[in-house]
């Protein structure tokens, strides 16, 4: 009887936006991060000032799918409105 174990991913890599994991064809598997400089992340993260959870969009990426709703006669846009420009 064989069976192929699967690698589990600790840390706070596999969650983020800026990391990825890769699994060779011998089954080692290479954590990356793509917002660091050093890219490869030799231990499990347990804090990063740069952790950006991909499951939940950035206020940028709701702005990009937000509805724009105009009002019946002024045309005026309600919603995600950018912000006023300082003088």
């Amino acid at each position: 009887m064989s069976f192929k174990v699967q690698p589990t991913h600790s840390g706070l890599c596999h969650s983020c936006g800026w990391g990825f994991i890769i699994e060779f064809d011998n089954g080692s598997v290479t954590v990356q991060c793509d917002y660091s400089s050093m890219r490869r992340v030799l231990r499990p993260v347990v804090k990063c000032s740069e952790y950006r959870n991909k499951n939940s969009p950035s206020k940028e990426q709701m702005e990009k799918i937000a509805w724009v709703v105009t009002t019946d006669g002024s045309g005026q846009k309600i919603g995600f409105k950018p912000p006023k420009k300082e003088r």
